[in-house]
């Protein structure tokens, strides 16, 4: 349970905090590992901003249910911190958020403030429409801190708000790149990477213990060895033909003809993949390295209903090539909670890259694709 692991780290983190003390320099710090949790979230503020409106307003944007999971799971796990408290190993936190306005002369306000550096209290007198700046490795290897403010508390709510993309962004794709450098190869997983990189011109960070499942000349699907939980990725190329092709109905319905004709039990007729299409599909245009890619977020079930669970798929067309492609990580994993699975598989499906020996691809989207999926 998180709430259990939640516990456990900020009982660690005290009990260790009184154990290093505060004498601790920053140059000390600087050779530690950080500490935290998976998806986890340090929030240091006064103790009456986290209960009231503005704490209310950054636990909305931050433990937001996560799209495309047949569970409600957070985005993070929040850990609250006083900033009387914020001292010694508690500061390795690998990710960390300081809030607060400058208006606020309360004792802990002021406390608050002096995390601030000099240059952000005066940069707002100036211009009180600033709200953020991010630092990392001050205090632990690997640690991302973020800075959020206001010149009052309206203009610090306001700026929440309006920002809270940006806000959950940073941080996920902290998670993410985090993830995809512990992802390890082995001699097998390295031969995989071959052969997405032979059939798609397209380099793919295969991780230890997935093999082969299914193969034809446009089409690759690999997985883990599991017969009760698993995560399987495959990939599927065509010929790029027009824009219609991008669309996400198109891509949709190319998906679902991937699980009906690939990935599928030839012993059952019923039992092959298919789209959840009751529950809503989320879609939204973002760029992975030198692509423009659609994402896509939903369910998938077997056509018997046997199986199911939540998928991550991309789109993108070369057109250099004129190939449109499409790649998906899904996860069979009853029982359990699926966040970090999910969370794996876009690492997984983030490391790919154009092979070295090509040009760089160009941008390619289309208009009505950013209208699909905004």
């Amino acid at each position: 349970m998180r709430v259990l692991s939640l516990k456990i780290t900020i009982a660690l983190c005290l009990l260790l905090g009184c154990l290093a003390g505060c004498e601790l320099s920053d140059y000390t710090s600087n050779r530690v590992p950080s500490v935290g949790g998976n998806a986890e979230i340090m929030v240091v503020m006064d103790s009456t901003k986290w209960t009231t409106e503005t704490g209310i307003t950054l636990r909305k944007i931050l433990e937001e249910p996560i799209e495309g999971l047949p569970q409600q799971e957070p985005r993070f796990d929040l850990l609250y911190m006083h900033p009387k408290n914020f001292s010694g190993f508690i500061r390795k936190h690998r990710n960390i958020i300081f809030v607060t306005s400058f208006e606020d002369q309360s004792t802990a306000g002021r406390k608050m403030q002096e995390f601030y550096s000099k240059k952000s209290i005066e940069q707002i007198k100036v211009d009180p429409n600033l709200y953020m700046y991010t630092r990392e490795n001050q205090y632990a290897k690997d640690q991302k801190m973020m800075f959020l403010y206001g010149a009052t508390d309206k203009r610090l709510i306001d700026n929440l708000i309006k920002h809270k993309t940006k806000i959950y962004s940073f941080f996920h794709d902290v998670e993410i790149k985090r993830i995809e450098k512990t992802l390890r190869m082995d001699d097998s997983s390295k031969v995989l990477a071959k052969k997405f990189r032979k059939k798609f011109d397209i380099g793919l960070k295969v991780p230890a213990g997935y093999v082969k499942v299914k193969e034809n000349s446009n089409f690759l699907w690999i997985g883990e060895k599991s017969p009760r939980s698993y995560q399987n990725i495959f990939m599927a190329a065509k010929p790029y033909t027009s824009e219609s092709d991008f669309s996400v109905d198109s891509i949709v319905a190319w998906r679902r003809s991937l699980g009906r004709r690939y990935v599928n039990n030839p012993k059952r007729d019923s039992a092959f993949m298919d789209i959840q299409v009751e529950l809503p599909i989320a879609a939204r245009l973002m760029p992975v390295k030198d692509y423009f890619i659609v994402e896509y977020r939903g369910l998938w079930a077997w056509a018997d209903k046997s199986k199911g669970g939540p998928f991550l798929g991309y789109a993108f067309v070369d057109e250099r090539r004129d190939k449109i492609y499409y790649i998906e990580g899904y996860t069979y994993a009853p029982s359990e909670e699926k966040r970090d699975i999910i969370n794996k598989i876009e690492a997984i499906l983030r490391s790919f890259l154009p092979t070295p020996a090509q040009d760089k691809p160009k941008k390619s989207v289309t208009t009505e694709a950013k209208e699909k999926s905004s």
